[in-house]
C-alpha cells in the first residue's frame, strides 16, 4: 500500500507520481524584522527589505521614528539623538520621509557600485563568461 490519494501529487513536467519526501516547499513571504508586519514582494523590493515605517538610525542601529515638529516630518533617534533634519530628510508626511530617505540609500556611492557590479556580471553572464 502507498500513501493516501491526498498526499500525493502529479507533476506535469515529469509525468510521475510524487509524495511529499519527493518535493520542497517553499514559502515566499516578506516581513519587517522589527513590527513583525507582513508585505508583498513588490513592496520588498521597492522599500529594500523593510516595511515602510521601520528604520534603523545610521549612528547607532537603533530603530527610528518619523516625529513632526511645526508641521514637518523627520526621523529622531531616542537612544543617540541623531535627527534626519541635519541630511536634509524631511517633509510634510511621514511617506515623504521614507521616499526621501530610499532615495539617499539609493544615491550612495555604494549602492551606485553595487548596482553597476550587479549589471557588469548580469552582461557576463549573457556572454557565457565566469562559470558558464
Amino acid at each position: 500500500p502507498g500513501p493516501p490519494a491526498q498526499a500525493v501529487l502529479w507533476c506535469d513536467t515529469c509525468c510521475v507520481v510524487l509524495t511529499r519526501l519527493d518535493t520542497v516547499d517553499e514559502v515566499h513571504s516578506y516581513s519587517c524584522s522589527h513590527c513583525k508586519q507582513a508585505f508583498s514582494e513588490a513592496d520588498a523590493t521597492k522599500l529594500r527589505n523593510r516595511c515602510a515605517i521601520c528604520r534603523e538610525c545610521p549612528e547607532c542601529g537603533v530603530r527610528v521614528v518619523v516625529s513632526q515638529y511645526q508641521g514637518v516630518c523627520f526621523l529622531t533617534c531616542s537612544f543617540c539623538r541623531w535627527s534626519s533634519r541635519a541630511l536634509g530628510v524631511e517633509g510634510p508626511d511621514p511617506d515623504r520621509v521614507v521616499a526621501l530617505a530610499l532615495e539617499r540609500e539609493r544615491s550612495t556611492p555604494t549602492a551606485t557600485r553595487f548596482r553597476d557590479l550587479v549589471q557588469a556580471g548580469v552582461a557576463e553572464s549573457g556572454r557565457g563568461g565566469a562559470g558558464g
